[in-house]
């Protein structure tokens, strides 16, 4: 409805009676009367959606916000049009058009949503920190804020905001399950696994729910409760995404690689495409000397995700077996520029020069290595 004070009541209750005959007549009576006036145009377009004239009312919308007469509900109604294309670009443009003309909360937590929907996070919370910010602040925008910090990876800013979204009353199963994930990123185990058991509790087939219990409950060493967690997740949904990359994760744990690599493979072939499988299953093909194979899974991984310290470090060992050093150079410097106190980095650095022929470049990288390894272990030299 519009937040304006309506000046034409009666053609909003004709259009929302489906009294579109009698609505159109009205209306073109209205518009010889005040034929500038932004409300008639409103209730133009509402009533070309109502009569499934979904792109005419895009142009009678745009048409006023072209004028510089369109008021916030023109924006809206353009933008839900935008949104139910799920052309979320279109639709922040058009959320950012409106607050300039008019700040609202609404439009600032719907400018938010289509950021959202963009992955543009940083902008997801600009937008939707100050409403966050207020005492009495709607638990939906504690739930957006805590989900963008998420995406960043900022796990620790997420968990206090996802958790006002976990307590609000009624309780939310959707609630309750983001923040048992973001629990699960910060490896707050315990916690994790009391959240999605109280969402199981509240949806007792959502298999998705079941799936992460279990690798939560894996990440606790309790591997028999997460081979059953699974069992439930592929009971109640068979295709899963992820169902069986958990598998493999839960089988290499245990030390049953032949069935890890079948459960990987499963997860491949399903038409996934998540690096971390064509990882786990390249890096135990490694260790049983298929290098070739692992070679090609490798290089998808890090095809997928460039930035992966680990992804390039596997590559590089793979480069290393093959005796193309300008390859590991490069996985290696990659990695170093991910994660630049990394001890493994330097370790393969220390391999790359031993096998180039430079021991004092080696021992340095080495002793580099060491050094990095004792600091995060805490140990002093």
């Amino acid at each position: 409805m519009p937040l304006w004070s309506q000046q034409f009541p009666e053609l909003g209750k004709l259009i929302n009676s489906g009294q579109l005959d009698q609505a159109r007549i009205a209306l073109q009576a209205e518009l010889q009367k005040s034929p500038d006036n932004p409300e008639l145009y409103y209730w133009k377009a509402a009533l070309e959606m109502k009569g499934g004239q979904a792109a005419e009312a895009e142009k009678t919308l745009k048409s006023v916000i072209e004028k510089g007469i369109a008021q916030p509900p023109h924006f809206l109604m353009l933008a839900d049009i935008y949104n139910s294309r799920k052309q979320w670009a279109e639709s922040v443009q058009i959320y950012r058009q409106a607050l300039v003309k008019q700040y609202t909360p609404r439009m600032a937590y719907n400018l938010a949503v289509a950021e959202f929907q963009l992955k543009n996070f940083k902008a997801v919370i600009e937008a939707v920190k100050p409403l966050a910010e207020h005492p009495d602040a709607n638990w939906r925008f504690h739930h957006l804020l805590g989900l963008a910090y998420f995406g960043l990876n900022e796990f620790e800013e997420a968990l206090p905001h996802l958790a006002k979204a976990a307590q609000s009353e009624p309780v939310q199963a959707n609630n309750l399950y983001d923040y048992a994930l973001a629990l699960l990123q910060a490896q707050h185990f315990d916690e994790a696994a009391d959240h999605f058991k109280r969402t199981i509790d509240l949806q007792p087939r959502w298999a998705r729910a079941h799936l992460y219990l279990g690798r939560t409950l894996h990440d606790q060493n309790l591997g028999e409760d997460a081979l059953k967690s699974f069992q439930q997740a592929e009971r109640l949904n068979p295709n899963l995404p992820l169902l069986h990359h958990h598998y493999g994760l839960l089988y290499r744990g245990r030390g049953e690689f032949d069935q890890a690599i079948a459960e990987f493979e499963k997860e491949i072939a399903s038409g996934a495409d998540y690096p971390p499988s064509y990882f786990h299953l390249a890096d135990l093909l490694f260790n049983r000397a298929e290098y070739d194979r692992s070679a090609t899974l490798a290089a998808r991984a890090v095809q997928l995700s460039p930035d992966n310290a680990e992804f390039r470090l596997l590559a590089a060992k793979l480069a290393i077996q093959e005796e193309d050093w300008a390859k590991a150079e490069e996985h290696i410097q990659a990695a170093l520029v991910s994660e630049p106190a990394s001890s493994q980095a330097y370790f393969q650095l220390g391999r790359l020069r031993q096998a180039q022929g430079h021991p004092d470049e080696a021992e340095q990288a080495f002793e580099m290595s060491r050094r990095l390894a004792d600091q995060k272990s805490g140990r002093t030299p």
